[in-house]
């Protein structure tokens, strides 16, 4: 039986004012009176009348432009920040996905997390529990919903099809190339043929990458500061980016939790294609 292709990597381990139905009526009558009584001894005069009238369009006009300015900047607000998310594929884990702000980022070159730094026992594993939900199993139904053909899918042994979500194959590329990075580390024995298959796949990897950061077009606002500090003979370095930006962010737990519910195992048997079988 053979086992899933990335059994390595567990290994290595988003209101506009209501519509405005056609064009509000307005009447301009004159708001005193339209007859005048010539009995009444104190008839108002023409120019008082005249005065009136025009300063009763004169507001009904201020009240229209301002209505029209504020409908069209809700407008212009509105397609600036709308998003066609109605239009997005659909995916098993997008009814469990939550959302959060936050304002985490890694602008300090000094700092590490459990996941970046040279090689430790503590940090591969960190990795591992990363990666090691990778797969799951997807049903038919699941396949034809998001778009996917189910014929020439690989099947799991006991029924169901062999599945990644996109996040677990960008963390599986990310992963690749830190080893690459430390590769005096975790490839220690590679030979040249092996090299050049591995640049290849990780030439695959910068540029799945690469279309996932411009996919999702991080708009934070980062300025820059000089590192050098007080100190007016310390020689002038390089300006370093900051930034307080908040932005939302995918509750990781709950893309995490999800996939540990649904994953099947890196040495999972799959079900060989009938013209291997033969």
């Amino acid at each position: 039986m053979d086992s899933s292709p990335y059994a390595d990597d567990n290994l290595e381990k988003q209101k506009m004012l209501p519509e405005i139905k056609g064009h509000e009526t307005w009447h301009f009558s004159d708001s005193a009176s339209t007859t005048i009584d010539l009995s009444d001894p104190e008839v108002e005069s023409p120019k008082k009348l005249n005065f009136e009238r025009i300063y009763s369009i004169s507001l009904h006009l201020v009240v229209i432009l301002l209505t029209m300015l504020l409908w069209l900047s809700r407008m212009e607000s509105s397609a600036w920040n709308s998003s066609p998310s109605e239009e997005r594929t659909w995916s098993p884990v997008l009814p469990y996905v939550e959302y959060e702000i936050s304002g985490e980022n890694a602008l300090d070159h000094s700092k590490f997390s459990k996941y970046s730094g040279p090689p430790s026992l503590s940090l591969d594993q960190a990795w591992d529990d990363l990666v090691l939900p990778i797969h799951f199993r997807a049903t038919q139904e699941e396949l034809e919903q998001a778009g996917e053909t189910w014929e020439d899918a690989v099947e799991l042994d006991d029924g169901g099809y062999l599945a990644t979500t996109g996040v677990y194959h960008e963390l599986h590329c990310l992963r690749r190339l830190r080893w690459y990075l430390y590769k005096d580390d975790y490839y220690t024995n590679i030979t040249s043929v092996q090299e050049d298959y591995l640049k290849g796949h990780l030439d695959h990897c910068l540029e799945t990458l690469r279309m996932t950061i411009m996919c999702h077009g991080n708009s934070a606002l980062y300025s820059f500061y000089w590192p050098n500090g007080k100190d007016p003979s310390e020689p002038l370095k390089k300006p370093v980016a900051k930034s307080n930006s908040k932005d939302v962010c995918v509750k990781w737990r709950s893309i995490e939790d999800w996939s540990y519910s649904r994953m099947v195992a890196p040495d999972h048997p799959l079900k060989m294609p009938r013209m291997i079988q033969q």
